[in-house]
């Protein structure tokens, strides 16, 4: 099955397999039932019960199998931007003011 990643429900009859390749950082979210999750390459298949999500960690292929009767929900990996100039200086500047810092740069010049 082929699954544009949305934020839509898939309805999984027992014993069916959804394919996940190359979704690294994708989270699966039991809604339904339980679902047992195996990636390539990696020790430990983990089982869902709904609420319960796992995010993969291959990049290689993941399968979601329904245990029963299930829903899952395939969530994209959240798009993280690198923070800007202006951010990355502030946060340094504020880091280096931090009372820590100046109290281990006091004492290291005695």
């Amino acid at each position: 099955m082929k699954l544009n990643l949305s934020d839509a429900l898939v309805d999984i009859d027992t014993n069916r397999t959804v394919v996940f390749d190359d979704a690294f950082d994708v989270e699966v979210v039991c809604v339904r039932g339980c679902l047992w999750v195996t990636e390539d390459r990696l020790r430990g298949d983990h089982f869902l019960r709904p609420g319960e999500s796992r995010c993969l960690r291959c990049n290689g292929r993941a399968l979601v199998t329904a245990m029963e009767p299930s829903t899952m929900r395939a969530l994209e990996p959240l798009r993280r931007q690198r923070p800007s100039a202006w951010v990355r200086a502030w946060r340094a500047w504020r880091a280096a003011m931090s009372p820590a810092v100046r109290h281990d740069a006091k004492a290291g010049a005695k």
